[in-house]
């Protein structure tokens, strides 16, 4: 039958692009953030720090078993407060994904959600984001919907068209057509703005998939002369003459009736095979990469998923300097970081931590950013970080 495998070829669509989706763990918009700084967040103690840089030191030479057990070690201490609790959490966390352990690396996080209400609320934003997806990859599909809506209701506003498509295949995933389909459509102008092929062939292939899947040929139809008519004619093309074979004598009659219907189908041959198109066969031919680098490629809310914690200088130590900086850099699009590309955007007090924190930022590790299935080098990414020690 035709379009027989469309469901298998849109789930892997979704694992695809779920990557990107981790890039966007935080939908905070600036002045959220700034609201957010009133949650009254315990100041880390020199003693605990110490032991963070000690369990950063370890990591760094790759001892992730001693790096664990010592952040053990503190996090079960009864004078660890529950902010350094978070912290250390947060360090084993990172130790867990750079072990590709996921189990491990969502049971991390949920201990982090324990202390919510003594971590700051963009933080809690960004974890529950990650736990929703993480949940996805582990194809536990129903906890990655509850890790989402709760992720939704610390945002502020409407929800981004990118969190709005993994969305869309979340639902997917559940067989809850009727709810992707509302997905896909919400998430459908936000993208169509950006031209990203990628992002919107795998909405509409979901909005197909759906309709296929609840039997509804006519929406499957429109569905699939909506896209065409938008300029995106392969697979599309190939799709829509094997869902008129199936109610007319021939293939030549099929093929015929595409290319009357669609200028953009108008060069279209259907092959002998086209009783038994798949979506999968057909996925794979892809239009020319589109990419309007300052819409689809923005750095805003592009966060670490291993973020290195910096030392704390000596001096600002028995200073007890607090303070800030805020860097930029380009991610590479292996997620790692150009050194190079390491800049001090803003540092109060200045130069006071300056160093450590270009050390710190020289280890972070994120998640690709990719389009239409490329992985892209991401310039400008900020960062900041934030020195408090306790009194």
């Amino acid at each position: 039958m035709a379009l027989k495998n469309i469901r298998a070829v849109v789930n892997k669509a979704a694992f695809a692009v779920m990557v990107v989706l981790g890039t966007a763990i935080a939908s905070t918009t600036p002045a959220f953030a700034q609201a957010q700084e009133a949650r009254r967040v315990p100041a880390m103690s020199l003693e605990v720090h110490k032991k963070t840089q000690e369990v950063q030191e370890l990591v760094d030479i790759k001892d992730y078993e001693a790096a664990k057990s010592l952040a053990d070690t503190v996090i079960t201490d009864p004078a660890t407060n529950n902010y350094e609790k978070a912290v250390l959490w947060q360090m084993k966390a990172a130790i867990a994904f750079t072990l590709n352990d996921k189990p491990a690396t969502i049971d991390a996080y949920l201990h982090i959600l324990e202390y919510r209400d003594n971590i700051p609320p963009n933080i809690e934003t960004q974890i529950l984001y990650a736990v929703s997806q993480l949940y996805f990859t582990e194809a536990n599909y129903d906890a990655a919907l509850t890790y989402y809506e709760a992720w939704q209701k610390t945002i502020p506003g409407p929800v981004a068209a990118a969190n709005m498509r993994y969305l869309a295949q979340v639902y997917y995933a559940l067989k809850n057509y009727r709810a992707t389909i509302d997905a896909a459509e919400k998430a459908l102008p936000g993208h169509e703005k950006t031209t990203a092929h990628g992002n919107i062939t795998n909405l509409y292939s979901m909005i197909i998939s759906s309709y296929h899947e609840l039997g509804d040929t006519e929406n499957t139809r429109s569905a699939l002369a909506r896209v065409i008519d938008k300029g995106y004619n392969t697979p599309y093309c190939k799709l829509y003459a094997a869902l008129l074979y199936q109610n007319t004598a021939s293939i030549e009659q099929a093929e015929l009736n595409t290319q009357n219907s669609f200028q953009a189908c108008a060069d279209f041959k259907a092959d002998a095979d086209l009783p038994d198109t798949s979506f999968r066969e057909v996925a794979t031919a892809r239009a020319p990469i589109k990419i309007t680098r300052k819409q689809n490629l923005n750095t805003e809310n592009y966060l670490p998923v291993v973020p290195t914690q910096p030392q704390y200088p000596s001096a600002a130590v028995e200073q007890k300097i607090n303070g800030h900086v805020i860097v930029s850099m380009t991610v590479l699009a292996d997620g790692t970081i150009d050194p190079a590309s390491i800049k001090i955007i803003e540092s109060v007090p200045e130069g006071v931590f300056d160093e450590v924190s270009v050390k710190a930022a020289s280890g972070f590790r994120y998640a690709p950013k990719v389009m239409d299935g490329k992985a892209q080098d991401i310039k400008n990414v900020r960062y900041k970080f934030t020195f408090n020690i306790a009194e």
